[in-house]
């Protein structure tokens, strides 16, 4: 934006590239000193869709910005994400950045405590009326999602909320989905979570490179008592690596002697437990009823 607002290209010449088999790539990440710092040996490229040629890429860069698309600018409904403070100001920011829209914010019930801070925060974009915070329940969700003045939806949570808002939570929801007839006749994104992999790659490890990222493993799981969409769900370890079951061993070690965490969301407890009823191999680590350990998933299960 810096760039754009001194008259200069948004992306240098320099940082375009193409590969030698015709695709464009970007080089985004690091751009200061600081990053360089902070996060050094870091790197970061957006690749561009095949066929796209460089001096495309160039041209099309920051168009919102330079007045080269055609302004049709909307109204979102953002549904607050009820973990993570962060997920929710990122998607402010993409929606007023990215998309140039206007944005209305319904607060997760679990987290609007945060409401404050955000409306510090974004103030001078509520004042300029480019933002809305609201506060409520499920009720105020649908009527914003339904609302006639509301063009697209954007929201972080489960499939539940997704297929309620989406295809009702009355008797024929089942058959509205299942014919493909939502109630819902609006762009609709969602990001509702995931079972997210750990792959680790076979090497030559000390005990201190097993300690080292059984740490970083069970960082990545108990963050935020583990109630993230990206939360590690699933430890991929090669069947023939000699090492894989020292690495279970420190991970259950790391997990056991981690101090207790309130469990975030409500009633999470009792999923847990539903969920790990009937599998053999599950163990509840450290006293906690919501840190399960299990061993002897079948790679090859559906």
């Amino acid at each position: 934006l810096k760039r754009v607002l001194a008259g200069d290209e948004p992306v240098s010449a320099d940082a375009v590239h193409t590969r030698p088999d015709g695709q464009v790539v970007v080089d985004v990440f690091p751009s200061t000193g600081f990053d360089r710092l902070l996060l050094n040996g870091y790197k970061a490229q957006v690749w561009i869709e095949p066929g796209v040629s460089a001096e495309q890429t160039r041209a099309e860069a920051a168009a919102l910005y330079r007045g080269t698309v055609p302004g049709n600018r909307e109204v979102c409904v953002v549904l607050g994400a009820g973990n993570l403070g962060t997920i929710t100001a990122l998607d402010i920011i993409d929606q007023l950045y990215i998309r140039g829209n206007v944005c209305a914010v319904k607060m997760n019930p679990v987290n609007e405590y945060l409401g404050p801070f955000y409306e510090h925060i974004f103030s001078e974009f509520i004042s300029q009326g480019w933002l809305r915070l609201l506060y409520g329940g499920a009720d105020v969700g649908g009527y914003l999602a339904h609302h006639p003045e509301v063009d697209t939806i954007h929201m972080t949570g489960s499939s539940a909320t997704y297929d309620a808002i989406v295809w009702g939570a009355d008797d024929q929801a089942a058959s509205r989905k299942a014919n493909n007839t939502p109630l819902l006749n609006k762009p609709i994104t969602g990001e509702l979570g995931g079972v997210s992999p750990f792959i680790v790659v076979p090497g030559d490890w000390g005990p201190r490179d097993l300690r080292f990222q059984a740490e970083h493993i069970a960082t990545t799981k108990l963050i935020n008592s583990g109630h993230n969409c990206n939360a590690t769900q699933v430890l991929v370890l090669s069947e023939d690596w000699p090492l894989a079951n020292k690495l279970i061993a420190e991970v259950r070690a790391v997990i056991s002697n981690a101090e207790p965490r309130r469990s975030y969301y409500p009633g999470s407890e009792d999923r847990i437990a539903n969920a790990c009823r009937g599998m053999s191999g599950t163990e509840f680590l450290g006293g906690d009823h919501t840190r399960a350990l299990i061993t002897d998933v079948d790679a090859h299960s559906g």
